[in-house]
């Protein structure tokens, strides 16, 4: 079984999602965590939508890399990614913006996290 493999398909119908999400339902989305929308909020959240095509295609393509630089650079990047979406999701939860909803997401966003930095610390090991 090739984790990296299944962790990135994964990840990559995840970011798919996310375009799709972004790009025709932005108001289904605020509205999922309690957040109101307006034309402004729509118009970014669209834009934002192919930030997420870009990933899910990247990770997608990168699915069958063997332990490289590359597959570090983009373990990072994924691993940060994650990682500030639930920094800024607990943030905004905290603080009472947002539903508790969100909850759900942070738990599934640390996860991916923690998967993408573990194997950039193991492709690490290979490669200092």
């Amino acid at each position: 079984l090739n984790k990296f493999k299944v962790t990135s398909v994964l990840t990559s119908a995840l970011y798919f999602y996310l375009f799709i999400s972004l790009l025709l339902f932005p108001e289904s989305l605020c509205n999922g965590f309690g957040v109101e929308g307006n034309e402004s909020v729509y118009f970014l959240a669209r834009r934002t939508s192919t930030l997420m095509l870009g990933f899910s295609v990247l990770v997608f393509l990168l699915r069958n890399t063997p332990p490289s630089v590359a597959r570090q650079a983009v373990a990072f990047s994924i691993g940060l990614n994650m990682a500030g979406f639930a920094l800024l999701g607990a943030f905004e939860s905290i603080r009472g913006f947002v539903t508790t909803s969100i909850l759900g997401v942070i738990v599934i966003e640390v996860l991916i996290a923690a998967i993408y930095f573990s194997f950039w610390v193991t492709d690490r090991r290979h490669y200092r």
